[in-house]
């Protein structure tokens, strides 16, 4: 039995033929509006896209910094300057009038070798303190490139230690002992706490005096500033 497939062949080969032209013509159309797309428009057709609303350019505003409200920012950046050498001048002195208290009590009640141990590492921590308030002043600057030459201090004290109580201590009669060296160089951190301390007391005594009241922003930031200080100097 014989069967005639040749309407079925035709039909099949004219449907791919079409198939393949479809797939042609699709492929120049997506071609040419590439080519349209990366073409450099003319003159016309930017005048055009310039009167339309849709390409139009809009101006957005740009806050400007005042001319007052930068002095206002220099104003208040020497205010934060100034009260920062206020906190240094004032811990410094309340680090020399407790060494001074320390001292005398120290030489009153304890020998006099207690009293020049403790005296001499007092005097180690007055500098330490001011070598420390400049290596804070220069964070990121030379002095933070140079190393911190306040960490010598104690290492001086040390070697003083040992190399008096070795040569000179047998002539003179007088031995520093090590425990109140260390007590007296630790004396900038006592006068950190204790003014902290009382700046804390004075804060809450004026916060329940004036409980209906709103502390002015110049105080709180010169509290801030303080605690700031603080902390630096006793993490350091």
């Amino acid at each position: 039995m014989d069967v005639d497939l040749t309407e079925q062949l035709k039909e099949a080969k004219v449907t791919y033929e079409q198939r393949v032209k479809d797939a042609a013509e699709a492929a120049a159309a997506a071609t040419a509006r590439r080519e349209e797309a990366d073409k450099t428009p003319s003159s016309g057709e930017v005048r055009r896209w310039q009167r339309s609303g849709r390409y139009s350019r809009k101006a957005v505003p740009v806050a400007s910094v005042s001319m007052k409200s930068a002095e206002a920012l220099a104003v208040q950046q020497a205010a934060e300057a100034a009260e920062y050498q206020r906190l240094q001048a004032e811990l410094q002195t309340w680090c020399q009038g407790t060494a001074l208290a320390c001292l005398l009590a120290t030489f009153i009640f304890y020998s006099k070798e207690t009293a020049a141990s403790y005296g001499l590492g007092a005097v180690g921590s007055l500098v330490y303190l001011r070598m420390l308030n400049r290596s804070i002043d220069g964070v990121g600057g030379v002095g933070a490139a140079l190393g911190q030459p306040r960490l010598l201090v104690p290492v001086i004290l040390t070697a003083t230690f040992n190399r008096w109580n070795t040569l000179a201590a047998p002539d003179v009669g007088l031995t520093l002992q090590l425990l109140p060296m260390l007590l007296g160089f630790f004396t900038y951190k006592a006068a950190v706490i204790t003014k902290t301390g009382l700046s804390l007391l004075e804060s809450l005594s004026k916060g329940s005096e004036e409980t209906s009241s709103l502390a002015a922003p110049g105080e709180d930031a010169h509290s801030a500033l303080g605690a700031s200080y603080s902390q630096q100097i006793l993490t350091k």
